[in-house]
């Protein structure tokens, strides 16, 4: 049986480009780095291989514009070779990711109750409302409500609202008027905020 070292994505990442990375180790344009393959650091993690073993993966690929989890079956050598395909894609949405994640998380550090606040919202789902011991519920259609989750951090403060309506369309006339009882809150709970970052 094959037995692979503990790695994480992360890990993987980290050995595959330079100890102190920079945009171009990401991108595939670092003199240092660029030729490294995945699939040879992952050989290398691998003990007692042999090649002509048949391994089952899973990938999700688009056929006929929809997108689906396909099963393969195929040698390490055809597992390595999609991980090689694969990577270029996947570390470039890596660097995105991590920059992403550091500006918000430096967004957030800097509000404060007399600069600006931070808002993510999030566009949670629609729920049917069923009374209970109702007869009638079961025989018509149900009311839907849809419930709208927004987290408000102001330096080291943290506030959260649940907008609950029974508007089912997430369009812009929907997010207008969140926007508005949002706003609302912040004045009323922070009038010298003078700006608000929405993230989402």
């Amino acid at each position: 049986m094959v037995k692979w070292n503990k790695i994480t994505t992360a890990n993987l990442i980290d050995l595959a480009v330079c100890d102190q990375p920079n945009e171009d180790c990401f991108l595939f344009s670092c003199s240092r780095c660029n030729k490294r393959r995945v699939s040879a650091i992952l050989q290398g993690l691998l003990d007692n291989i042999d090649e002509d073993d048949e391994w089952t993966w899973s990938i999700w690929q688009q056929v006929n514009k929809k997108v689906d989890l396909h099963h393969i079956r195929g040698s390490i050598v055809s597992l390595l070779n999609e991980v090689d395909e694969q990577w270029k894609s996947f570390a470039i949405h890596s660097y995105f990711n991590r920059e992403q994640r550091t500006y918000i998380r430096d967004l957030r550090l800097l509000s404060s109750d007399m600069s600006y606040v931070v808002i993510q919202i999030d566009f949670a789902e629609n729920y049917s409302v069923i009374r209970q011991r109702e007869v009638q519920a079961a025989h018509w259609n149900n009311v839907q409500a849809t419930l709208f989750t927004v987290h408000i951090k102001i330096g080291t403060k943290h506030k959260n609202i649940a907008i609950i309506s029974d508007y089912m369309r997430h369009d812009t006339a929907f997010v207008y008027c969140a926007q508005q009882l949002i706003i609302k809150f912040v004045k009323q709970h922070f009038p010298f905020v003078c700006k608000i970052n929405y993230l989402r």
